[in-house]
């Protein structure tokens, strides 16, 4: 690149023009301009009249020089405006998509719970995917006010400040962040954004850490076969642990895989009573107890309804003993006899809707002892293998 240009300035026609390329020729490559007056040593007749045209040329170098240096101040100052400018609209879209970020985030949880709908999470997708077409023009508009600025200054502009790591596109600091994964799983298949990183560390207490992220957010998943991971209600289907991070600058995210074995969830979904109680008669011989009960179903209807048990004391250790079992689902009923004897076990069992009942009351070694349970008929262990 040039640094300075010599002009010969002899008051001549050619001179002037070499003056006129010269200032342009500054202009493209910020080069500054030094004229040189010529003169003939061998004429000693030099007149007063190719003096004042010497002194003329000088002048005109002298005011050449000046407005390049003008026009050079006037555009470096129009690019660091447009700099500033493009610089304001990326923090603009940048706060926006963040933003848009956690509405899809958001709405994504409330998905996996059954309280948005599949549109509500594709249009939450799309305001975002608006929002960071915004931002990349932004950044585009940037990146050639920066390119500009340099052509005219001759150095290439910072894109972080001194002492850290923050882009002037995108105004963010942007130093590295980490994960701190806590699981139950041993040696699950550990993915970051779609990408096998590892394998959790088999125990619990123990985190697997992901290092060197940038700030922002990240998708984090674990994998350990087809009997682990996460129930989706209420629909009850099946899937892997996955959970949306958001990374900050130069800090630690603690998370905790919420995997399990998809059993001992369908277990709990699918009991919905399950009691055992010896039976402490009153002064009448009576013992009574009962247990109410809701759930939503696969479909996410709600249901609700009671078992109820009434038992009579026996006369005698050796005689019958007389009881009713009273059984609901959403308003529609069943009473069930229960008559039970010495050294036997009496059942009584129902179906409403989607709840199977059954009662038992058993006596023996001078003490009646009963039993409840209530299962949901929508949801069995091993379901998750049925397409296997």
């Amino acid at each position: 690149m040039l640094h300075r240009i010599l002009i010969a300035v002899d008051g001549s026609h050619a001179s002037r023009l070499a003056t006129l390329q010269a200032i342009e020729l500054a202009k493209l490559s910020h080069a500054t301009i030094r004229a040189i007056y010529v003169a003939d040593d061998s004429d000693t007749a030099l007149g007063s009249a190719a003096i004042d045209q010497a002194a003329a040329g000088s002048r005109a170098a002298t005011l050449g020089k000046d407005m390049a240096r003008q026009n050079l101040t006037l555009a470096t100052v129009g690019a660091y405006a447009e700099v500033l400018t493009a610089r304001d609209l990326v923090a603009s879209y940048g706060k926006l998509v963040d933003a848009l970020g956690e509405i899809v985030r958001h709405t994504g949880l409330r998905y996996d719970v059954g309280d948005a709908t599949s549109s509500e999470v594709a249009q939450a997708k799309a305001r975002r995917a608006e929002g960071q077409a915004g931002l990349v023009q932004a950044q585009g508009r940037l990146t050639a006010a920066l390119a500009r600025l340099e052509r005219l200054t001759g150095k290439r502009p910072t894109l972080r400040e001194e002492g850290k790591s923050r882009s002037i596109l995108s105004l963010r600091d942007e130093t590295p962040g980490t994960i701190a994964l806590f699981s139950p799983l041993i040696d699950a298949r550990v993915l970051l954004d779609g990408a096998f990183v590892g394998y959790t560390t088999g125990d619990r207490r123990v985190p697997l850490l992901l290092d060197g992220l940038e700030p922002g957010v990240h998708e984090v998943s674990t994998d350990l076969g087809r009997d682990f991971g996460v129930v989706k209600l209420p629909e009850v289907s099946f899937g892997p642990w996955k959970e949306l991070v958001r990374v900050p600058a130069g800090k630690k995210v603690v998370i905790v895989d919420a995997s399990t074995h998809f059993n001992e969830v369908l277990y709990r979904l699918k009991q919905l009573v399950s009691e055992s109680k010896t039976a402490v008669f009153d002064s009448a011989g009576l013992f009574s107890v009962a247990y109410p009960f809701s759930f939503v179903d696969r479909t996410g209807a709600s249901h609700a309804g009671r078992i109820a048990l009434d038992i009579a004391a026996p006369v005698q250790p050796d005689a019958h003993g007389r009881g009713t079992v009273y059984v609901e689902l959403d308003g529609s009923g069943q009473t069930l006899a229960l008559d039970y004897t010495e050294n036997a076990t009496a059942e009584a069992r129902a179906t409403i809707g989607l709840a199977s009942f059954r009662a038992e009351v058993d006596q023996s070694y001078g003490r009646v002892s009963v039993e409840l349970a209530v299962e949901r008929t929508d949801v069995d262990q091993g379901m998750h293998r049925l397409g296997d």
